[in-house]
């Protein structure tokens, strides 16, 4: 396997490229990255609970999505994402794949 390296801030296509190796490295974790999460969770430490569910149910990363409050987990597989979506508890839960122009709602 390659080594992965920290693109330069501001090429956002380095970064996106990078990210790209990592997952395929299988490194969805260190690739899933939201600067705003910082500062939201601060504020609200609930999205940081909820987060740390995600990830303690077994996805193999979770994250913000934009600005908050909506988070994202993400899973090996369907059956796998259907088992987390109930083993979370506090939160509203829907489960996705994707698709060619975007994602379709599962449960």
């Amino acid at each position: 396997r390659r080594a992965c390296r920290a693109p330069r801030p501001g090429n956002r296509t380095a970064r996106f490229r990078e990210a790209i190796r990592m997952v395929e490295a299988g490194n969805a974790a260190e690739a899933i990255h939201n600067s705003m999460e910082i500062p939201v969770f601060h504020d609200f430490p609930r999205l940081a609970e909820a987060r740390q569910q995600l990830l303690d149910a077994g996805c193999a990363a979770a994250a913000m999505s934009g600005s908050g409050p909506t988070l994202f987990g993400l899973c090996g597989s369907q059956r796998e994402a259907l088992r987390i979506a109930e083993v979370i508890t506090g939160f509203k839960t829907s489960v996705v794949h994707t698709v060619p122009a975007g994602v379709e709602r599962v449960q």
